[in-house]
């Protein structure tokens, strides 16, 4: 009986125990109340276990106690590791838009140095935007393109109707160069009428009259009076004249439609680059002087050039002119010229020699040039 007593109060104790598990309290934030009342639960169960009770039951409670111990300690650990990742998150947001923030501040800022450039440029032509498709760069750039595409395939047509290629280039060069002239002539006109200057008077200077010269380029690079201009200019040097070497059978309207078209864009340009500030000039007038490696290029004609009124290696023809800035202070890129093969010297006397594109003479280390439309001699830079 003593004993049968015993077991029933342990059955009674491990039942208080199990019900005390069953009322924890159930707020997530007492930890507390729930860790101390698994300690009493265990206390409990090991008593029992030492007093020779049935443990079964025992076990499975500390087990699961145990279990509820580790899971609640990894969910603060993640809770923990979350909210730091969270922090960092901010953190980095909070740079982020710092930089963000400082990215829109440069941009603004080099758009209106950007636009100061381009402003001072209008009135000085010291720096040049890179928006301006007729900036210089670019319309020097449009300029050689003439040649490369537009002159290399009327040439190229040419050869094939049975046209001589240095007749060719002769008669393209000389309608290149008054077209040129033409455009010269022009731009001059317009600043002497809008100062009420006669043509004995000459042009206004470029450096008392900065702001009439810019003035005047932003109205006479527009799109109508470009226009205007490419068709006077060719009025004056071709249309309705008779070309004899252009007499081509049944194909002279052909012949004249594409050099029509040729030179207008070289006309197109030509009057761009007249009308800039500073002026962009032309070389033409090298023919019968020595070949400069400086400005030109040797253009590779399929037959030896005589001539035995120019010297060796002279220049024969210009095929392409270089640009240059007209007051000399800079030389922009190179053109092509037609060398003289077979000339009144030998080719061992030939030689290379320095530059006799323009009228020279040495000046502390410089060359000077005179400018094409100028008497005043200036400092050109080597480049």
């Amino acid at each position: 009986m003593l004993y049968e007593g015993l077991y029933v109060e342990g059955l009674i104790n491990a039942s208080n125990a199990s019900h005390c598990v069953l009322e924890a309290p159930t707020d997530k934030g007492n930890k507390n109340g729930i860790e101390k009342k698994s300690q009493q639960n265990r206390g409990q169960s090991k008593l029992m276990a030492k007093n020779g009770n049935p443990t079964e039951q025992n076990t499975v409670l500390d087990d699961v106690l145990d279990t509820n111990d580790k899971l609640e300690r990894q969910i603060k650990q993640l809770q923990n590791e979350i909210k730091h990742q969270q922090n960092e998150i901010k953190d980095q947001q909070l740079i982020i838009k710092k930089f963000q923030e400082r990215s829109k501040t440069a941009e603004k800022r080099s758009s209106e140095i950007t636009k100061h450039m381009a402003k001072v440029m209008d009135t000085s032509g010291a720096f040049e935007s890179t928006n301006d498709s007729l900036s210089k760069i670019n319309i020097i750039t449009q300029f050689s393109n003439v040649y490369s595409n537009d002159w290399a395939k009327l040439s190229i047509w040419l050869a094939k109707q049975g046209i001589l290629e240095d007749q060719i280039i002769q008669s393209l060069t000389s309608l290149m160069k008054e077209s040129y002239q033409e455009c010269l002539c022009l731009a001059d006109e317009q600043l002497r009428q809008f100062m009420l200057l006669s043509e004995s008077q000459g042009s206004p200077s470029h450096e008392e009259h900065e702001e009439l010269y810019a003035l005047r380029r932003k109205y006479a690079i527009k799109d109508t009076a470009r226009a205007r201009i490419s068709q006077e200019v060719l009025e004056k040097v071709f249309i309705g004249k008779e070309i004899p070497w252009f007499q081509i059978e049944d194909k002279t309207e052909e012949a004249k439609k594409m050099l029509q078209e040729f030179l207008h864009k070289f006309v197109d340009c030509c009057w761009v680059m007249v009308v800039s500030t500073p002026r962009l000039a032309l070389n033409f007038d090298v023919v019968g002087k020595q070949y400069c490696k400086e400005h030109f290029k040797v253009y590779s004609a399929k037959e030896r050039i005589k001539d035995e009124t120019k010297d060796t290696n002279s220049v024969y023809e210009v095929v392409w002119p270089c640009v240059y800035y007209a007051d000399g202070s800079v030389f922009c890129t190179k053109g092509d010229a037609l060398l003289v093969s077979i000339g009144s010297t030998p080719v061992e006397d030939s030689g290379i020699v320095d530059c006799t594109c323009f009228v020279s003479k040495e000046d502390k280390g410089n060359r000077t040039a005179v400018d094409e439309n100028s008497s005043v001699n200036k400092k050109v830079t080597d480049v």
